[in-house]
């Protein structure tokens, strides 16, 4: 049982809401809620409900509002915590069941670690307090006026946390995260110079000298100007200090100490993707669309599209975040999930698409979050369905981005709270007996009119009663009209609809337990499918293991048993609609929609291919990454990025095939990619998925275990990097491998140098230069120099450097 305050009161059962009354039966459990184990009096109640103005019946009124309350806490079955003693009630809440309690044990072991100078510990644990928090305490409760004093103390206590977790930030030199997230927390509490003072800092120790002098008059401008007073002594010494470039305020050297043998270079900036533009106008939809603007308009944060493959959810959405687009100032971002099926992945993701990269200690969703902050922003994520378990993770997000507005595309809706569903089912469609002007009017037969004419091919008047027969036997779904009217260039609709009666007639004669929408729509693509040639077929269910999109260079790989042109066959398939263009890619490249692709994909695999087409297709992303390792890095990590689930299905299927050392070559020519586009954490987990496998003692465990644990230190894992560093030290003595034992030996004194055991790390160094000296590994041998040299450095042993 949780009984959550911070945001609209709301009491949960394993994570599941429990059902209560609204208004004054609510007030009654927030009072209670707010003096646990407190005697409360009825007429302490009374005064709190209604002031001094108290209807006859409000005694009754209280006693009616108690049994409510205790009969949904009874169907929880904690009816007993809610008891009677006169004069009054007095709930017993169980110790830490309250959110409140939860968010302040969370900020005082902050506060703790944070003065024990482990600012790491500190960050996260204020950073789950401030997680907690779903909006304003009691937000539902503000025409309450006894719940004025508790809203406004709670909102006290989080803006010290979050001010807290500054300064941990800060400790950690995260100072240019700190700048692009604190102008919000400044303008929305001007006045207090902790913020102004953090703010200050974070921008001088960003190398922003000007701007945070600049920042100081502002603040005491805005200090004498609005309130009569000087700033304070701190603030006022901070300026003297940055005007003097004070050593003591530059960030702690062990944190930013860069390990010497790996990519020290800063992740880039990334431009946010836009919103794809539809070729072709929205038809039957206009009046949802205005709806689901309306309902982002009035407030409606998180907006789900439910319903079978095909009803048009994406387009819909997409139509819905351009109309809506002017309202949120922070962006919208369209974020395509069809190809990727790790629930663990949809924060990376998400980060990928509105541009951020995440600090390498730093959570995905974390970064998301720092990114949007407060701003007035739109995420429409599409294709959720295989990735239900990271709903609770998106409504997390929503509670901590106040600002973010959240619309999905699923067939399954998210069941978290705070959702709106809206089920989406076919078009309209003209009944038999409809009118001839009902008829031309309907959406359904409108669409399938307008695709026509879009194929070149308009439909006459006379045609349209058949049409209507059309819409019908596809159950009004619009990507099964999609692929109908793409025949009508060469079958005019009277035989589309002849070709459409049997597999209708067999389809719907499927499990009685499946959708029949989802039968139906079937029936449309095994239609569509079965007019096409049998090289198109071959290419068709090959083409599905690309699940990120077939670019045109992978083609070359899709060899056709028949010695078809791959060219021109991918052409039938284009015209047939069942693979489109990607209008966006900067390079030609096809994909199939979600539905067709699964569709082919179990073509696939009842014709006995699965095997054959995943090892093409993990054979091609394997030459890819390592011809990249060959080329322009900048334009090899950009192509990774678009090729990012193609790669995740390649290493999938290594994985599941027992090929571990082809999963370890492509993870590991994929290294400066992970560490450049903020998938250090991704990388690392592939790497242990291969370790955890295991093929005995074979090369490719050493290069898993090193890069791993180069990974670990990106991150600022040591104690992680030095487990790598034994498990390839181990792998080496076993083997007799000196380079490899040399190179461990280095990763543990890299790792142990990063965190601050300046003792371990010098031994370890000298150990590997004494063993690499007369080897023909001199590679290794300066590698090992360079690490003692670094742990001199930070040590202040000047005769140790020069002596190297």
């Amino acid at each position: 049982m949780e009984f959550l305050l911070l945001g609209p009161l709301e009491v949960r059962l394993n994570g599941q809401p429990v059902r209560l009354a609204a208004g004054r039966a609510t007030a009654v459990l927030a009072a209670l809620l707010l003096r646990p184990g407190e005697l409360v009096s009825a007429d302490w109640l009374i005064e709190a409900l209604w002031g001094d103005t108290p209807p006859q019946a409000a005694a009754s009124a209280i006693q009616v509002h108690v049994y409510g309350l205790r009969k949904a806490l009874a169907s929880a079955g904690s009816g007993r915590l809610l008891q009677t003693r006169r004069p009054g009630y007095v709930l017993e809440v169980p110790p830490g069941t309250r959110d409140i309690d939860q968010f302040r044990s969370l900020v005082e072991l902050g506060r703790s670690q944070l003065a024990g100078s482990d600012p790491r510990s500190a960050a996260e644990s204020l950073g789950q307090a401030l997680s907690l928090w779903r909006g304003p305490a009691l937000a539902d409760l503000t025409d309450f006026a006894f719940t004025a004093a508790d809203r406004a103390r709670l909102a006290g206590e989080r803006l010290a946390a979050e001010e807290d977790l500054v300064d941990a930030d800060l400790q950690l030199g995260r100072h240019v995260q700190v700048t692009e997230r604190i102008d919000a927390l400044v303008g929305a509490e001007p006045f207090r110079e902790r913020r102004q003072r953090q703010r200050i800092l974070a921008l001088y120790r960003s190398g922003r000298q000007a701007d945070a002098l600049a920042a100081f008059r502002a603040v005491r401008d805005l200090l004498v100007e609005e309130l009569g007073v000087d700033p304070s002594p701190e603030l006022a010494a901070l300026e003297t200090a940055i005007l003097a470039q004070d050593v003591a305020l530059q960030a702690p050297a062990q944190l930013i100490a860069v390990p010497s043998m790996v990519s020290s270079a800063v992740p880039p900036a990334r431009r946010p993707q836009p919103v794809p533009r539809p070729l072709t106008p929205l038809v039957g939809r206009e009046r949802e669309a205005d709806d689901l603007v309306g309902k982002l308009a009035g407030g409606a944060r998180l907006l789900t599209l439910s319903g079978p493959g095909g009803a048009g959810k994406t387009r819909l959405a997409i139509e819905v975040a351009m109309r809506a687009a002017e309202s949120f100032s922070g962006g919208v971002f369209f974020v395509p999930l069809a190809g990727v099926v790790d629930s663990a992945l949809v924060a990376a993701t998400i980060a990928d698409v509105i541009g951020v990269v995440p600090d390498p200690t730093e959570d995905a969703m974390d970064a998301v979050r720092r990114a949007l902050g407060e701003s007035r922003s739109l995420l429409v994520l599409d294709n959720f369905e295989q990735l239900v378990a990271a709903g609770p993770a998106i409504a997390q997000l929503l509670s901590a981005a106040s600002g973010l507005s959240v619309l999905v595309t699923s067939r399954i809706a998210l069941r978290v709270g705070g959702e709106f569903e809206r089920p989406m089912l076919g078009l309209p469609v003209p009944a038999e007996s409809a009118e001839p002007n009902e008829v031309a009017s309907a959406t359904s037969v409108r669409l399938f009119c307008q695709r026509a004419e879009d194929a070149g091919r308009p439909v006459d008047g006379s045609e349209l009663a058949v049409v209507a027969q059309i819409c019908r036997r596809l159950d009004g779904l619009p990507l099964a009209f999609e692929l109908a009217a793409a025949r009508v260039t060469t079958l005019r609709p009277a035989a589309i609809l002849g070709l459409l009666s049997r597999p209708l007639d067999v389809l719907t004669r499927g499990p009685r337990d499946a959708p029949a929408r989802h039968q139906t729509l079937r029936a449309a693509i095994d239609w569509s499918y079965q007019l096409l040639p049998g090289p198109a077929r071959e290419l068709f269910r090959h083409a599905a293991t690309f699940v990120g999109g077939l670019p045109l260079d992978a083609l070359p790989a899709l060899h056709l048993s028949t010695g078809d042109d791959v060219l021109d066959v991918l052409t039938d398939l284009v015209d047939a609609s069942l693979m489109v263009r990607d209008a966006d890619a900067t390079q030609p490249r096809f994909r199939m929609l979600d539905t067709i692709r699964e569709y082919a994909v179990q073509q696939r695999d009842e014709a006995g291919e699965r095997q054959h087409a995943s090892d093409v297709q993990a054979s091609w992303v394997l030459e890819l990454a390592a011809a990249g390792k060959n080329n322009n890095q900048v334009e090899a990590h950009a192509r990774f990025a678009i090729e990012i689930d193609n790669v995740r299905a390649a290493l999938a299927w290594f994985r599941d095939c027992g090929r571990v050392a082809e999963m370890i070559s492509l993870a590991t020519d994929l290294e400066d990619f992970w560490i450049t586009s903020g998938h250090l954490d991704e990388g690392r987990r592939w790497l242990v998925s291969a370790l955890d496998i295991g093929v005995g003692d074979h090369p490719a465990q050493v290069s898993a275990a090193k890069m791993a644990g180069n990974l670990a230190v990106h991150q600022q894992d040591y104690a992680g990097a030095a487990r790598y560093a034994q498990q390839m030290l181990a792998i080496a003595e076993r083997t007799g491998d000196r380079e490899s034992h040399i190179r461990a030996l280095c990763l543990i004194s890299m790792s142990a140098r990063a965190g601050g055991a300046l003792v371990e790390a010098a031994a370890a160094a000298e150990q590997a230069i004494s063993e690499a000296r007369g080897t023909e590994h001199l590679r290794a041998l300066c590698n090992a120099i360079n690490e003692l040299g670094m742990v001199a450095m930070l040590g202040g042993d000047p005769p140790r450097i020069s002596g190297q």
